[in-house]
């Protein structure tokens, strides 16, 4: 890999042939629910934070990318996303905000 090369993932069907290509400069945590929970870098007033989004085969994200400390995979519909000041809420899968912990 040369310094300029650009990470990209590929999805693979069972007979190892690449189905859909998921966006350049995100990292794959997980898979549920028909979507890929992807993560990724971005600056934010002079420092890094950590971006997560949630991604289909339809090669689109179900919502906005979130700015977040963590996120987990859909489960029962709803994502669980933690906040950098420890806030938890849940969104589902149109970026709906539901509930809080």
């Amino acid at each position: 890999r040369n310094e300029d090369d650009v990470e990209q993932d590929f999805v693979y069907d069972t007979r190892l042939r690449p189905q859909i290509a998921l966006p350049e400069n995100w990292r794959y945590l997980g898979y549920s629910e028909g979507l890929f929970l992807l993560q990724s870098k971005a600056e934010r007033n002079y420092s890094e934070v950590d971006l997560f989004g949630y991604y289909g085969f339809n090669g689109q994200f179900a919502f906005d990318p979130i700015e977040a400390q963590k996120a987990a995979p859909f489960e029962n519909g709803l994502a669980r996303i933690e906040f950098d000041d420890g806030d938890v809420q849940y969104f589902d899968k149109v970026g709906r905000y539901t509930r809080s912990q």
